[in-house]
């Protein structure tokens, strides 16, 4: 092997070990260079940038993992067995793997540049199996021709990342591959059973009116430039010159640029949360209650498109977030989804035996999916029109 592919090799790897550690933004390249022992002049010959050496991280990785799933499912038949295996090593690997799970959801998940990315290839390799099993399915007339394949893609991949979520930030499950069976059942007993049409709906529920007092002004400005932007290009002086306001003015309501962004969600969620209990109250059945929520929940991000930017490509990310007073408000609407699904076991309209938190799981992280490419590829073009198939999805899983 040659001198200077070992030394980029090394590079990776030692990049790899102090992002995991301390965080892209964090991280320098100087670290990096004195960690791996080499010029900071040879980081920049060997790539263009910081960026660019995080976006070369997974490369490895993610092609391990696919010629090691392409291993696993050698010789595997049918749609059913190769769907439980792929969940189960997808789950696995990142179990073994949690500096590249971290990498993948903390950094590059919410890095719109890396879907431009070159990298960004060996991710698109890993979907085109997944799509092609699915597409196998519909052949083999295990699934209904007109199902979804795009929602149910969406539906896997989302509740893989929210459990992967859970265990990173909360350590919960203690391991990820505990719940790779009943994962596969509730997915796959969904899909086998239902016949679903990706209707399309126009937009019912506009953004509700706010009082725009200066502090509210202030998260109104810093949403749209932290949307543009990206939370660490942006500059206090940005908000303050969007306002014409001095930046003195804005440390008067916010201790700095991060108290501002984990603040915006708080203030949406409280909007949001009345709008929804308004709705629910209409709904007092569990069922209904779950379109409700599914639909409302859609239609604010669709209507409030930098804040749903923010959500996925700043919060998510912000493994601070998570520890602080906001995200108690955000917690809300975790609560009243479950509050709907455990109302549904007790007067028995969903079955007892569903696991309504790996249920939970696949609800946000479809909608986060869904949503993610609606942003970055304007795909669907609506994501209110995929409601009514998500609610039936998920429905006829609590049903059985």
């Amino acid at each position: 092997m040659a001198r200077s592919t070992k030394k980029r090799e090394n590079i990776i790897r030692v990049a790899s070990k102090i992002f995991y550690e301390k965080g892209f933004a964090a991280a320098s390249i100087a670290e990096i260079a004195k960690s791996a022992e080499v010029r900071e002049t040879l980081i920049y010959e060997l790539f263009s940038g910081k960026e660019d050496l995080l976006f070369n991280i997974p490369i490895e990785n993610t092609n391990v993992l696919i010629d090691n799933l392409l291993e696993h499912l050698s010789g595997v038949k049918g749609t059913e067995n190769k769907l439980r295996k792929l969940i189960w090593h997808y789950l696995n690997f990142m179990e073994n793997n949690r500096d590249y799970a971290t990498l993948v959801l903390f950094e590059l998940r919410p890095n719109r540049r890396f879907y431009q990315a070159s990298a960004y290839g060996s991710f698109k390799r890993y979907n085109r199996i997944v799509m092609d099993i699915l597409k196998e399915g519909v052949t083999e007339g295990v699934f209904y021709e007109n199902l979804n394949l795009n929602l149910l893609r969406n539906l896997i991949f989302g509740a893989l990342d929210h459990i992967i979520y859970s265990w990173l930030i909360f350590n919960r499950p203690d391991k990820l591959v505990e719940l790779s069976d009943e994962l596969f059942e509730i997915l796959f007993g969904t899909t086998r059973t239902l016949r679903l049409d990706d209707t399309s709906a126009a937009m019912q529920n506009q953004a509700p009116a706010w009082s725009l007092d200066k502090r509210i002004a202030i998260l109104r400005a810093a949403e749209a430039i932290f949307a543009e932007k990206g939370f660490d290009k942006a500059r206090i002086s940005d908000i303050a010159k969007a306002l014409n306001i001095g930046e003195a003015t804005l440390y008067e309501y916010f201790k700095n640029k991060e108290d501002i962004l984990f603040s915006i969600p708080d203030d949406r969620t409280k909007n949001l949360l009345t709008s929804l209990a308004d709705d629910l109250e209409q709904n007092h059945a569990a069922e209904s209650g779950l379109r409700v929520f599914i639909r409302h929940y859609l239609a604010f991000l669709e209507a409030n498109r930098d804040y749903t930017a923010i959500l996925l490509f700043e919060l998510r990310s912000s493994r601070r977030f998570y520890s602080s007073p906001p995200y108690a408000i955000v917690k809300q609407y975790n609560d009243i989804l479950m509050g709907i699904l455990k109302k549904g076991q007790a007067d028995q309209t969903f079955s007892r035996d569903a696991n309504i938190h790996l249920i939970r799981h696949m609800i946000f992280g479809s909608i986060d999916h869904t949503a993610l490419t609606w942003l970055l590829f304007n795909k669907p073009s609506s994501l209110l029109g995929v409601a009514d198939s998500l609610a039936w999805f998920v429905l006829n899983t609590l049903r059985r």
